[in-house]
């Protein structure tokens, strides 16, 4: 998959955070949506991804939640992971520096960081699931 294709599907995955609902925590997935979306945006236009793209590129995100949701049940374990697969997803897109800080922002501040776990297993969920 294309450096810009995985930060496309990142994009995509940042819509499926659910976390606890303070006002600090509700700001930063605001946040972390509309950067999100507007990086997704861009990055459609740049590489002229056709819908069938973006709804494969989508499938894919739904493909790697659920795997996220098969290997920790509860919130407080998933999201991290989550977290960690979409900054794995965004490695080496300069682009997508805006949706990286977003997303890291996002876990500092529900508190959610990845563990060195939490990055091993999303290495291996995308690997298993973008193979």
């Amino acid at each position: 998959m294309s450096p810009q294709s995985r930060a496309m599907v990142a994009c995509l995955l940042t819509q499926c955070f659910t976390l606890p609902e303070t006002p600090e925590a509700a700001k930063a997935i605001q946040s972390l949506r509309r950067i999100a979306a507007a990086q997704l945006t861009g990055l459609r236009r740049i590489t002229r991804a056709s819908f069938s793209r973006i709804d494969r590129l989508a499938t894919l995100a739904n493909a790697l939640r659920e795997r996220a949701h098969e290997e920790r049940s509860d919130n407080a374990t998933r999201c991290p992971v989550v977290v960690a697969i979409v900054r794995e997803l965004l490695t080496d897109v300069a682009a997508a520096v805006p949706t990286d800080r977003a997303v890291r922002n996002l876990a500092r501040v529900v508190g959610y960081v990845p563990t060195a776990d939490d990055d091993a297993l999303a290495v291996r969920i995308i690997a298993e699931v973008c193979s």
